[in-house]
């Protein structure tokens, strides 16, 4: 029990200089949170907010809707569909061969 909260305590520590050196220590001209604050204040990060919320809210509303069914029904497969079904690595066409 007290080597599991020495260990807690040893993550924490290194957690919280972790946190310092993000806030406080400069990368260049920014530390590391003046950075990510100039990447989030971008549009294009502003586009990709925007559609995420969008679609968390259409998530929301699917799964909170009385009447929800799945557009697709997994698992419902003829047996001719499952004798078709072959296994091709991801990297096929890749390969130089």
């Amino acid at each position: 029990m007290i080597a599991r909260l020495g260990r807690q305590l040893f993550g924490s520590v290194i957690s919280a200089f972790a946190l310092l050196g993000f806030v406080f220590v400069p990368l260049g001209e920014r530390t590391g949170l003046e950075h990510a604050k100039a990447i989030l204040a971008t549009p294009e990060a502003s586009r990709a907010g925007k559609g995420l919320l969008t679609q968390l809210e259409a998530l929301k509303r699917q799964f909170l809707s009385p009447n929800s069914k799945p557009e697709t029904t997994p698992g419902k497969h003829t047996q001719r569909e499952l004798a078709n079904l072959r296994w091709v690595p991801a990297n096929a066409g890749a390969s130089g061969r």
